[in-house]
């Protein structure tokens, strides 16, 4: 087991309700650059779900593929989800770890974009025009609704500090929901025997926001039925330093092994910091001498 920071006491031990940090109120503290990544990562997931179902309402309409399309939509994401971990991998913070994969990503929001497709045009003849033009305005809107959903929580999350408690985040969505309501309306009048109910749409929309929300911030990748080690690239070398609060840190322990932490994953949006006890030491006379615990215990009881 590599060493651990001495601080006061032994060791650390991290429990993710979120891996976004907090300050005591609930707000952000500064512009951490795991905000930013979750943040831009969202506003990829945005563009990409609006320009898939846009495709998709597209091939409703004309019946034609769009599969060029769908691939540039599938390039452009990409690209965004990879220069959001670049940007933050140059400020000290691992975003691939924090969040599902892309691939991931686009195949759960795929999946929910062909429910809601499927849903849509379930009792239509897409062989009679109007029934074919209703449909395709309605999964487009679908599409227009995804994006200002996902958008809405994009910049939320990039600044929590102005939004604590997520009132400009629900008017913002409420907004998004009543404008697809009036376009499905409009869509409704063209003599559509359209058979799905706006609601039930809807909440898909909603309940894929959230999914992709869940997918970017909760740590998908840190277990949440035991700890998991977490050791900081190459101890203190140089290059690995880490900027918060304008301050340069280079994590490492008390013999200069890599500095290494503990996390589980929890189910809310809140974050524990669990020092182990085990005595402390300051100075290389009092670290040479048996004044602290040099091993942890990585899965502590109650926890």
């Amino acid at each position: 087991m590599p060493g651990v920071l001495r601080i006061s006491l032994i060791s650390c031990l991290l429990l993710f309700g979120s891996s976004l940090p907090a300050a005591a109120d609930g707000t952000s503290s500064g512009a951490y650059a795991s905000y930013e990544c979750a943040s831009h990562k969202l506003n990829a997931a945005a563009q990409w779900c609006e320009r898939i179902l846009w495709a998709h309402g597209a091939e409703v309409k004309s019946g034609r593929d769009f599969q060029q399309r769908i691939d540039r939509a599938n390039r452009h994401f990409d690209m965004k989800w990879a220069r959001a971990e670049d940007l933050a991998a140059s400020q000290g913070v691992d975003c691939a770890e924090m969040t599902l994969s892309g691939a991931d990503m686009k195949e759960r929001m795929d999946s929910a974009i062909d429910d809601i497709v499927a849903n849509v045009i379930a009792d239509l003849d897409l062989e009679v025009e109007k029934q074919s033009q209703c449909g395709s305005k309605i999964i487009k809107s679908a599409g227009v609704m995804c994006r200002s959903l996902l958008r809405a929580e994009s910049k939320h999350i990039k600044s929590l500090s102005r939004d604590p408690n997520g009132a400009r985040l629900d008017a913002s969505q409420a907004k998004a929901s009543s404008r697809f309501g009036r376009r499905w309306d409009r869509a409704a009048t063209m003599h559509c025997p359209i058979t799905a109910a706006e609601e039930e749409v809807t909440s898909k929309l909603f309940a894929l926001n959230d999914d992709v929300v869940a997918g970017t911030i909760v740590s998908p990748s840190v277990p949440d039925d035991a700890f998991m080690a977490i050791t900081h690239p190459a101890g203190g070398e140089p290059g690995n330093e880490v900027s918060y609060e304008e301050d340069t840190l280079v994590p490492q322990c008390q013999d200069s092994s890599s500095f290494t932490f503990f996390a589980k994953r929890g189910s809310v949006n809140k974050l524990l910091v669990y020092y182990d006890g085990g005595g402390a030491c300051w100075d290389s006379l009092t670290c040479a001498i048996p004044t602290c615990t040099q091993n942890v215990n990585p899965d502590p009881t109650g926890f």
